[in-house]
């Protein structure tokens, strides 16, 4: 099940190529232990972390990459509750509490609420961080799991985009564009 919903419209130049993947050679990687599949200019790191919990064991899963200053990353973290309303809305509120404080003082913080194809809920935001640095980050959050798809690019790496004709918002779509959610 693909992440596009209203946003294929606007994602569309993904499937299409975009003038700014060529620098970067798009690799398509499946994790299914995490149940998730998406494609990345780089190798990523892979973590994963378990939490004894009640009532049930947390898994997280880490998918992490950096090429030409702008980092890669996807997370899947299971839900520890059985899941309901209340889930959806816990895991938005405490991912945009995270992306409002860890990248140091925000600028500019904007959502968008939409749905994906299969009727996930899904966000998507843009934060520009003070110093100059952006971050742009997708999350879909299911009867499973929360799923985070983030770019970023530091103040200090800015320039690279500049010399190598990268569009971020583009690059970025073309990454959020690719993340499919996998059935269990």
């Amino acid at each position: 099940m693909l992440i596009r919903s209203a946003l294929l419209v606007l994602f569309c130049f993904a499937s299409c190529g975009g003038q700014t993947s060529v620098s970067f050679e798009w690799k398509t990687i499946e994790f299914t232990d995490a149940r998730i599949r998406a494609s990345l200019p780089c190798v990523p790191k892979i973590s994963k972390k378990s939490f004894q919990d009640e009532p049930r064991p947390i898994q997280i899963y880490g998918f992490d990459c950096e090429i030409d200053g702008i980092r890669f990353s996807l997370s899947v973290k299971n839900h520890q509750n059985d899941f309901t309303l209340k889930t959806v809305s816990e895991s938005f509120d405490s991912n945009e509490f995270l992306l409002m404080s860890m990248f140091g003082e925000v600028e500019h913080f904007s959502v968008r609420n939409h749905r994906t194809t299969k009727g996930y809920e899904s966000r998507d935001y843009d934060v520009a961080i003070t110093d100059g640095g952006k971050i742009r980050s997708l999350i879909v959050v299911n009867e499973f799991a929360t799923y985070q798809a983030l770019v970023g690019v530091t103040s200090e790496n800015l320039h690279i985009l500049g010399q190598k004709k990268l569009d971020f918002v583009k690059v970025s779509e073309k990454f959020f564009g690719s993340v499919e959610v996998l059935n269990k």
